[in-house]
């Protein structure tokens, strides 16, 4: 993901980074204006999860129904 110095607003290049935590990751940033070259960190943390993955099981029983349903169309 592409950050935006805040200083000169050009495009800056993530040097390094490491997580600070299971959801956090702190990053370098290094102004690719030569003129500018600001040097900044940034944080980025998970906010929610939007869907949760289906579990082994989950994904069984529907890999079953779905093939039991098309078994059924091409037999009708």
């Amino acid at each position: 993901m592409a950050m935006r110095c805040p200083v000169c607003g050009e495009t800056a290049h993530v040097r390094s980074s490491f997580y600070a935590t299971k959801t956090t990751k702190e990053s370098y940033h290094q102004c690719k204006n030569i003129e500018c070259s600001c040097t900044f960190k940034t944080l980025e943390t998970l906010y929610s999860i939007i869907r949760q993955p289906l579990s082994p099981d989950e994904i069984e029983k529907k890999l079953n129904q779905t093939c039991c349903l098309t078994s059924l169309l091409y037999i009708v």
